[in-house]
């Protein structure tokens, strides 16, 4: 495993020999987390190892030992900070989408939903979800993402739906003048 001083990689004592885990661990839905603030990584590590359902397998600050890691460990989803101390989230995301098209990434940032919510769904994430509501819903984010679903808080789901509304709307006015 990488040792560097942003790395805050949890496997450092895992074996590389995933048949040695329990049956129940392996059922598993299994999370990757990229994000540089030590702290979070560990809180929103505690949250998700708590659930039944759902372990964290790794974590890094990096997006390139991400790169390296995810062949390796398989996740199921991966947690991607917008705002990493050396990588641009959004730029993250869309080369995770070329190296591994089938995974499903959950955005998590400190940044305005109305910002970058849909620049991350547009990009190919599966969800989007603030910081200051991640200990609140990163659990029933990720079951619903796994689910198949897009998540998105509900305030942004209703805005979203709003402005799908409104542009119906002037579409069927703009057709109904011409």
């Amino acid at each position: 495993m990488v040792g560097s001083g942003r790395d805050h990689n949890i496997l450092a004592n895992m074996t590389k020999n995933q048949a040695a885990a329990p049956p129940e661990e392996t059922t598993k839905a299994r999370v990757y987390l990229i994000d540089d603030h030590p702290l979070l990584v560990q809180r929103v590590t505690e949250l998700i190892n708590i659930e039944r359902n759902m372990r964290v397998v790794g974590s890094t600050g990096e997006w390139t030992i991400a790169l390296k890691q995810i062949p390796e460990l398989k996740p199921d989803v991966v947690v991607l900070d917008i705002t990493l101390a050396r990588a641009n989230g959004i730029e993250v995301l869309k080369n995770l989408r070329v190296h591994f098209p089938e995974l499903k990434v959950l955005m998590l940032s400190m940044h305005d939903e109305n910002l970058y919510a849909m620049r991350s769904l547009r990009a190919g994430a599966s969800g989007y979800i603030m910081k200051v509501s991640a200990t609140e819903e990163v659990a029933s984010a990720i079951r619903q993402i796994l689910g198949g679903d897009i998540y998105l808080s509900a305030r942004i789901a209703k805005e979203t739906m709003m402005s799908l509304v409104v542009a119906e709307k002037k579409d069927r006015y703009r057709r109904w003048m011409t």
